[in-house]
């Protein structure tokens, strides 16, 4: 259910306008990360190679992935430390609930290949329990304070497909200590939006005495040297990844130029097109 409550004031929609800015920022830099580790690299074949090889073939050797891979399966989380046994058998057991032991592996693959990851901590009603999902790093910005380096507030920005027949809506969501504020944007307009369980807004995020209970997000972060966001593994392996694209490309070049015997003529003018370097071609 959606529920148009009116237009945003100035200072809102310029706010959610700048986090729409910062998204689409930082989504370069992810896009470029997740392309190269899944073997998708910039490499350019030349026009002989295009003969021979498949049109739907890139030419690449890919090792960035064996960069990330190699640090992801030292990370594992093997169990839990505390003041009581009855502590420590509750968190293992809120572990495996939610499937930790898969959801870790896509936390620490995806930190090193980005730099960022991070975990939303809600509510389950239906099992009465604490709730851990994975987030993509590409929907979420966190907005730390200058002053204490904590999370002040954070915004998550998605695309969610309509009814059939219906455009897409562009949902954002401003995480704050005490409150979860919900909007939607169709043709470039912001509302307010409430789903169908939600019994007001924003939606408070408070405990049974009303104090709030934090920012609901984990943010991981590799070598974040006290930055906002972490560094990706894979950005200084580029340069190198191409490099060996680039020696594989030349290699191939060498091997199917010198793989015949060569005719060459001196003082004779022939056409550069009569001179191709294949069998029987001279």
């Amino acid at each position: 259910m959606v529920m148009n409550m009116g237009g945003l004031n100035p200072v809102t929609e310029s706010m959610m306008q700048w986090v729409q800015q910062q998204n689409e920022s930082r989504r370069e830099d992810y896009d470029l990360a997740s392309r190269y580790y899944h073997g998708d690299h910039d490499s350019a074949i030349t026009d002989r190679l295009k003969k021979f090889l498949p049109p739907r073939l890139k030419f690449r050797d890919n090792f960035t992935n064996v960069v990330v891979d190699t640090l992801a399966e030292r990370l594992k989380v093997l169990g839990f430390d505390g003041d009581s046994n009855e502590f420590i058998e509750w968190a293992w057991d809120l572990w495996k609930a939610n499937r930790m032991d898969y959801t870790q592996n896509v936390i620490h693959t995806q930190t090193i290949i980005l730099g960022d990851s991070y975990i939303l901590c809600d509510w389950d009603a239906e099992n009465e329990r604490p709730r851990w999902t994975q987030q993509p790093a590409e929907m979420i910005i966190p907005h730390y304070s200058e002053a204490t380096r904590r999370i002040d507030w954070l915004s998550k920005k998605w695309l969610q497909s309509g009814e059939m027949g219906d455009e897409p809506i562009t949902r954002l969501n401003l995480y704050y200590p005490d409150r979860v504020e919900k909007y939607q944007a169709r043709g470039g307009v912001w509302q307010r939006f409430r789903d169908e369980t939600d019994e007001s807004w924003p939606v408070p995020w408070v405990n049974k005495d009303g104090s709030p209970l934090g920012i609901p997000f984990i943010h991981f972060k590799n070598k974040p040297m006290g930055g906002d966001f972490g560094e990706s593994e894979i950005i200084n392996v580029i340069p190198m990844q191409d490099l060996l694209n680039k020696s594989l490309i030349d290699l191939t070049m060498i091997l199917d130029t010198l793989a015949f015997p060569q005719r060459y003529t001196l003082n004779v003018n022939h056409g550069a097109s009569r001179l191709d370097i294949l069998p029987g071609s001279v």
